[in-house]
């Protein structure tokens, strides 16, 4: 398994909490900087809950 940068999950979990989707956050790390399992992992590690959709639309 691949070492992530300290300062990449950091600087990833501070924009989990601040609102940012997970997608998001990978795609602006830059690729293959950080990995979505990553992020939710240490989400668990920290005990941050998840974040619900907040986009649903009804049809």
């Amino acid at each position: 398994m691949k070492k992530t940068d300290p300062e990449v999950l950091e600087r990833a979990i501070a924009l989990y909490v601040g609102g940012m989707p997970v997608n998001e956050i990978v795609k602006s790390a830059g690729e293959g900087r950080i990995s979505k399992s990553t992020i939710y992992r240490e989400l668990d590690e920290r005990g941050i809950a998840r974040q619900q959709a907040r986009h649903q639309t009804s049809k």
